[in-house]
């Protein structure tokens, strides 16, 4: 599939585009019942609503250690169907190294699509940085549909959920 090339002006603005789930939706996403089982790990994607771009969002939990998990933006390019994934947030199961940077992390981190990592390397989020803003799977999607925009319809706050 061919490769796009992105700013990091034209990702801030995808990310800050605003994203819509409806509350059913989001119910199904954080319940681990509603996902498919494959290789060790249960997994589940869906499609968001939005005005500019076409997003999807997965997730993908270990079964084995609740600490591998991983919640990704993905952005869907309208002309060739290429994905690039916007933002990963990953709980503390394995260390990244910034490729570029050459930093090691180890804990929760979040990646993020870089324009300089969408030109070096075939994933433009292979750069990370580390967070205290989620310690387990259900806080990161919370963390990651503040941080992207996505309003999660039928729901005044998070915290209508207790979050």
């Amino acid at each position: 599939m061919p490769q796009i090339d992105l700013t990091d002006d034209e990702i801030s603005d995808m990310i800050s585009e605003p994203k819509y789930l409806d509350a059913q939706t989001y119910d199904s996403l954080r319940d681990l019942k509603n996902y498919k089982t494959k290789h060790g790990h249960s997994e589940i994607t869906c499609a968001l609503t939005a005005e500019n771009h076409k997003f999807r969002i997965f997730a993908r939990q270990s079964s084995t250690n609740k600490l591998d998990f991983t919640w990704g933006l993905i952005y869907i390019d309208s002309v060739n169907g290429t994905e690039i994934i916007l933002r990963r947030y990953n709980g503390k199961s394995h260390r990244h190294t910034n490729a570029i940077e050459k930093n090691r992390i180890y804990g929760y981190h979040i990646h993020y699509a870089k324009e300089r990592y969408l030109k070096e390397y075939t994933k433009g989020e292979s750069y990370a940085e580390p967070t205290d803003r989620y310690g387990t799977f259900q806080e990161a999607l919370d963390c990651m549909i503040k941080d992207c925009n996505i309003d999660v319809q039928g729901m005044t706050t998070l915290g209508d959920y207790g979050i």
